[in-house]
């Protein structure tokens, strides 16, 4: 669980439960670079790349919110700050 996973709005079971509710989310789950893992959360994963948490479109600005308040994210720009969430979602 990292930083941002810990605030109350994006817990592991928030975003499960908008996974389960999401169109998008549910047809993933029949693709091949896509897999559910024990606790039911959905991952996309490329080659050689670490697996990223499928975000919900309901919990999009959520993310948002909560990467571009973090201290070490501040200022980094647009593109800085989308990069580093490319890395986990």
């Amino acid at each position: 669980m990292n930083i941002v996973e810990k605030s109350s709005n994006l817990s592991r079971e928030k975003i499960r439960e908008e996974q389960e509710k999401d169109d998008d989310c549910m047809r993933y789950r029949h693709y091949d670079k896509f897999w559910v893992d024990k606790d039911g959360i959905l991952y996309y994963q490329k080659p050689k790349e670490q697996p990223r948490v499928v975000i919900p479109a309901t919990l999009i600005s959520t993310v948002l919110k909560c990467y571009h308040q973090l201290t070490f994210t501040a200022h980094q720009g647009v593109h800085r700050t989308i990069e580093f969430i490319n890395k986990r979602y």
